[in-house]
């Protein structure tokens, strides 16, 4: 279920929107109480309309990335670029895991510290060096 909240601005419109539907219930029940009863029942009828029209709910959400056909033996990898696993031990870790199956390897190089641009470099750099090292397993294995 997609939560309609998804956002600060989602949550404010939902706050607004609560009190303008309520704030003439409350009023027009200090006037009189059947009046406060007949102002909800055509509020509500406003609201449930409206809320009919657009069904905010039925769209479909948004494609996350691009749309490819699900593969049975496709195994899907995550490497996590750091320090600690890069070069030969990278390679024959992920050639033993998609070890006679399809594989998508997915490649993420963390930035330490604070994200100041020598962490930017230093984290550009090894990831250009796993994507060499794995790029390099893959023609060795294919031949």
């Amino acid at each position: 279920m997609r939560n309609p909240l998804e956002n600060e601005e989602a949550a404010f419109r939902f706050v607004l929107g609560t009190i303008a539907y309520l704030a003439p219930i409350v009023v027009a029940s200090w006037i009189s109480t059947w009046l406060g009863v007949l102002v909800f029942v055509a509020v509500t009828g406003i609201v449930v309309y409206r809320f009919s029209r657009s069904a905010p709910w039925r769209s479909p959400p948004a494609a996350a990335g691009p749309a490819r056909a699900a593969v049975e033996d496709t195994r899907r990898i995550l490497v996590v670029a750091n320090e600690t696993l890069l070069g030969d031990r990278l390679r024959e870790v992920v050639v033993r895991l998609a070890d006679g199956v399809a594989e998508d390897v997915l490649v993420v190089c963390p930035v330490r510290g604070h994200s100041t641009g020598r962490d930017a470099v230093a984290a550009s750099e090894r990831l250009r060096s796993a994507l060499e090292e794995l790029r390099g397993s893959s023609s060795r294995n294919s031949m």
